[in-house]
């Protein structure tokens, strides 16, 4: 149905700003991550004092450096991606819902429509609210009805005066 296609349109449109966000934001913070590591003085205090500080003592902060990076992108990326898809679940909602309400005029047109026949042609749409294309589309239906149920008079008044005629000599 349309309203499922519109519904989808928003809940793609919106996945994919999304995504672009969740992105950028990763590549940023991966980005300003990634620097050079500090000179060992800026780690101060944290550096073992009781003895030579070695190449292996400095690997070790270097990989734990290097392994509270890594998880902090990871942990970014995974819970961006979470918020994304709780987002995407809540815009196709109310997709759904906005989707239905702008097109409940159109709705109202087709039982309008549907239920005319030749025995209440006077039956009309008479839309108030909506956008002005819709109340325009309204508007038309209207007025073809109008035409249909003058057209539907002027020939039962010609059937009427027909057998009228040939009934009296």
């Amino acid at each position: 149905s349309l309203r499922t296609r519109l519904t989808a349109l928003f809940a793609v449109v919106f996945a994919i700003a999304g995504l672009g966000v969740v992105f950028v934001s990763y590549f940023v913070v991966n980005d300003s991550l990634a620097q050079p590591l500090p000179s060992l003085a800026a780690f101060g205090d944290r550096i073992p004092t009781s003895g030579p500080v070695t190449q292996e003592v400095v690997s070790q902060i270097v990989a734990e450096l290097q392994r509270q990076r890594s998880a902090t992108v990871t942990s970014l990326l995974v819970q961006s991606l979470v918020a994304l898809a709780t987002s995407v679940a809540l815009a196709t909602l109310v997709g759904w819902l906005l989707a239905g309400r702008a097109l409940q005029p159109l709705a109202q047109i087709t039982a309008t429509a549907a239920s005319v026949s030749d025995t209440n042609l006077n039956q009309r749409v008479a839309l108030t609210k909506g956008p002005q294309e819709v109340r325009d589309l309204a508007d038309s239906v209207d007025a073809m009805l109008t035409r249909l149920d003058q057209s539907f008079d002027s020939q039962a008044r010609f059937v009427a005066n027909a057998s009228h005629e040939l009934r009296t000599p």
